[in-house]
């Protein structure tokens, strides 16, 4: 459990009554992270959200490149394969006071990205089951949440898209074009 008097530091819960973040607080966890530390991967089930309390989280993508190698031994033996090699891109970052695994507040509850410490980093992590029942019972208050949450999403989406065009022009050196 955590103490409800650090859950305002985030924008999502500013504001809310203190007898609501009491009852998060009670649902909650502080957890530390050493540098490079995978605190999930995309795809896997979401349950908790998780708030950045100090350090930093790389909120990044899985690629597969996919490349054509050929060996030739003999000019009679040439031996094509397709070989793929995994990398990660960086579409965003969670700083102290941004949450961050908003999938898990989702229904499917699936992870989108992979999350990483950067950094020693502390978050507090609230169960998502909590969360949601707490809106069930609350309907001001679940719309207030899903409010912010969409404004959390639309910033993710346009960063992330951001990102995947810079990507795209570095990899393909595909030209901008002003529109």
């Amino acid at each position: 459990m955590i103490d409800q008097i650090s859950l305002p530091q985030f924008g999502f819960f500013a504001d809310l009554p203190t007898e609501v973040l009491s009852d998060i607080a009670l649902a909650s966890r502080l957890l530390s992270f050493e540098p490079a530390t995978v605190i999930f991967h995309s795809g896997d089930e979401a349950d908790t959200l998780y708030g950045v309390s100090e350090g930093t989280v790389d909120l990044s993508l899985k690629t597969i490149d996919k490349n054509l190698e050929a060996r030739v031994e003999f000019e009679e033996a040439v031996d094509i394969r397709v070989v793929e090699k995994a990398s990660q891109i960086s579409v965003d970052t969670a700083l102290p006071g941004n949450i961050f695994g908003w999938s898990a507040l989702t229904v499917g509850a699936r992870r989108t990205v992979t999350a990483t410490s950067t950094q020693p980093t502390k978050v507090i992590a609230i169960s998502a089951q909590h969360l949601k029942a707490l809106c069930e019972t609350n309907h001001t208050l679940g719309y207030e949440l899903m409010k912010r949450l969409v404004d959390i999403i639309s910033k993710r989406l346009d960063n992330r898209n951001k990102r995947l065009i810079e990507v795209w022009v570095e990899t393909f050196g595909v030209p901008r074009v002003s529109l």
